[in-house]
């Protein structure tokens, strides 16, 4: 159940996480006084101990000194009170990948490599999406020695979402009115996003960018036959978005588009209009 002690906890931990990467050890000192206080806030917040064993491994790994606070421990003492902490943080929330993914940090430099490789898989399957937790895990193959597998999952962490594309496809288009060569730049992103896998086909709202794009570069063409063959590729995105999108009108687009500046708003007009748009 979520109360006012478990929001303020909340905002301890956010506060002592916002530290990371720590690159002083006042910042690791404060860092871990935050991950306390969500702990003393509310006894049973999870992330607190995840995140506070979390920083007892680093103080090992990457030679930050404990506060007195926190006592007197020799490395190999440190290290087995991380394993406790993150294995009390699971104990407390089992659905939150972040402790997972905790343990999974304290684990792989506490020696437990197979005991790491499984808490990065129930991270990944409680978030599948998130790209740092996808790094960190291929750090771990890589200490494995499943570089392949590594570089898949850093692969996958860098590439592009689809919608990104489109967006920067988008934009570009704006920016082909006053350079022709972003409606290439367009165009590009485009291919890419069609063409990535598991994209499929490409976005019925896409092709109203490659529409207009291959009808702006038509206009600009220089000889006869590009002109043609361009011109023709944007009929055919056209006719493509009308067979997807059978109840779409430029009259309805029009109102629903906030563009706050009319040469932007005309520059895409003109395309459709070119591209033969209903």
């Amino acid at each position: 159940m979520v109360d006012a002690n478990w929001n303020s906890a909340f905002e301890y931990w956010k506060e002592g996480a916002s530290k990371f990467p720590i690159n002083s050890q006042a910042e690791f000192n404060a860092a871990l006084g935050q991950f306390n206080k969500a702990i003393r806030q509310r006894e049973s917040f999870a992330r607190g101990y995840g995140w506070k064993a979390y920083s007892y491994a680093i103080s090992v790994v990457d030679g930050w000194k404990l506060p007195r606070s926190e006592g007197s421990m020799k490395p190999d003492q440190v290290m087995k009170k991380a394993v406790e902490l993150a294995d009390h943080a699971v104990s407390l929330d089992d659905t939150d990948y972040d402790n997972y993914w905790a343990r999974a940090y304290v684990r792989l430099h506490s020696g437990d490599q197979s005991g790491a490789a499984a808490d990065f898989d129930r991270a990944r399957q409680l978030n599948f999406g998130n790209r740092d937790l996808l790094v960190e895990n291929a750090d771990e193959r890589v200490y494995a020695g499943d570089h392949d597998r590594a570089i898949e999952f850093v692969e996958r962490a860098l590439a592009v979402p689809d919608w990104h594309r489109w967006t920067l496809a988008w934009a570009y288009y704006f920016k082909g009115r006053t350079d022709p060569v972003y409606y290439d730049f367009a165009l590009r992103q485009i291919e890419q996003l069609c063409e990535q896998p598991g994209g499929g086909r490409c976005p019925a709202e896409t092709l109203i960018v490659v529409a207009a794009t291959y009808a702006q570069k038509a206009h600009l063409a220089t000889s006869k036959s590009k002109r043609d063959d361009l011109q023709a590729r944007a009929e055919k995105a056209c006719k493509a978005f009308c067979k997807f999108r059978r109840s779409w009108t430029q009259k309805n687009f029009k109102k629903c588009n906030p563009f706050q500046r009319k040469e932007d708003r005309d520059h895409l007009y003109d395309g459709l209009k070119k591209a033969k748009f209903p």
